[in-house]
């Protein structure tokens, strides 16, 4: 639970936003994403664009500020969460070292289904939730909340909208 105290740093400002940042790891969901959006008009873009940075936003907001909560209601502990939330983003580093993607369509079926669905599908699931907004992400939001005064609390907050408008930018201007 926050609690009151002295003024956070700047540095621990800027290390929070630049380790949000580089969980969301919005450059490589900008290719993706453009990958996935091609012929889309601009318009139609830019509404996939703001559905998807606005869904990993939401997402990490309701985790920062309800998440503690319902994580003590089923007995996980902050450690526990910054652990998994380790481990999590260890194993993402790992496949991203060894080239494997998880989400990549090896057959003609996986394919010719991912080409019959509109790109607005796209928008929420999987773009927001769980490429930008994963389980590293949301374990990382976590355990930036975990003991600390209500002004990083705060911070935490700030730096979660600044990561938000960012991811939006990129993911708007991907296709370009």
């Amino acid at each position: 639970m926050p609690h009151l105290g002295p003024l956070p740093t700047w540095s621990f400002a800027l290390g929070v936003t630049t380790s949000l940042f580089s969980v969301l790891n919005p450059i490589s969901a900008a290719a993706i994403f453009a990958s996935a959006t091609v012929g889309m008009d601009r318009k139609a873009l830019r509404r996939s664009a703001r559905k998807a940075a606005l869904t990993a936003g939401a997402a990490m907001l309701v985790f920062a500020l309800v998440g503690q909560f319902i994580f003590s209601f089923f007995g996980f502990t902050a450690l526990a969460m910054r652990f998994v939330g380790g481990v999590l983003v260890m194993y993402r580093a790992i496949a991203m070292l060894y080239g494997e993607d998880p989400r990549e369509r090896t057959t003609d079926d996986e394919k010719a289904e991912a080409s019959l669905k509109h790109p607005d599908d796209f928008a929420i699931v999987p773009f927001g939730i769980p490429l930008l907004a994963g389980p590293g992400t949301l374990s990382t939001v976590m355990g930036m909340i975990a003991g600390v005064t209500w002004w990083e609390y705060g911070v935490v907050l700030l730096a979660i909208l600044a990561n938000t408008w960012a991811t939006y930018l990129f993911l708007r201007k991907a296709p370009a």
